[in-house]
This record gives C-alpha cells, structure tokens and sequence, in this order.
C-alpha cells in the first residue's frame, strides 16, 4: 500500500507536473468530466443554502486531461485535513484520489493531500 499511496506524485514528478499542496485554508476539488460538474454545483448548493458556504471564493481552472477540471476553493478560515477531505468528497472529488487522500491524512504522510497540474511553458514568439 506505500508504495501505491506514493505512485501518484512518483509519476506526477517523472512527467513533469507540478505538485500542488492547499493552503490551510483551501480545498481542491477534482472533477471527471461534465457530470462530476453538475454534481458539484448541486452538492455546493446544499452546503450554501445551509449558510455552510459562506465567504467561500470559487477559482475553476483547466485540469491536466481535456474536460477535466480543478476547483480551488478558498474558505475565510483554517481546516484541518480531515475535514478537508470530509468536504472535497461531499462536493463530489473523484472518490478515488479522496480515498486515497485520507488514508495519507491517517497516515500522516508527508504530501497528505495534492493536485498535480502540468507545468506551463513560456510561449516562444
């Protein structure tokens, strides 16, 4: 199970990409495809109408596969791991890396909770 936990940044490194930690006050949201967007919007208006949401700043942004995106939430105060990972799975985070996500939480591994994004390169004129 080590050596799984630690093959998404392993390959995450050898393809280039970076590595993405949230601040003390973040959550990362993965989300496959336009599906997982609609489940995300229906699952944030929960939280909202329960005045859960509140000052919480939406930043979308392109994930690494086409279709695929990445939602930065910032909240107005500090989370622990634990109820980040509570709150990105409830948000509908692919269920997968939050499984996995937790279980490094428990573990106290040293990159707990992660997004990998491909580097950007300067464009040449």
């Amino acid at each position: 199970m080590r050596n799984e936990l630690q093959w998404g940044i392993s390959r995450a490194r050898s393809r280039g990409w970076r590595i993405v930690e949230p601040k003390p006050n973040e959550l990362q949201i993965d989300l496959d495809g336009a599906r997982a967007l609609r489940q995300y919007g229906m699952q944030f208006s929960i939280l909202r109408r329960a005045g859960l949401a509140k000052g919480w700043m939406e930043h979308i942004k392109e994930s690494k596969k086409r279709g695929h995106v990445h939602v930065i939430i910032r909240m107005p105060k500090r989370i622990n791991n634990r109820e980040r990972v509570l709150l990105q799975a409830v948000l509908g985070s692919d269920i997968k890396r939050e499984a996995f996500n937790y279980v490094r939480v428990v573990k106290r591994n040293k990159y707990p909770i992660v997004l990998f994004e491909k580097e950007k390169r300067d464009k040449k004129r």
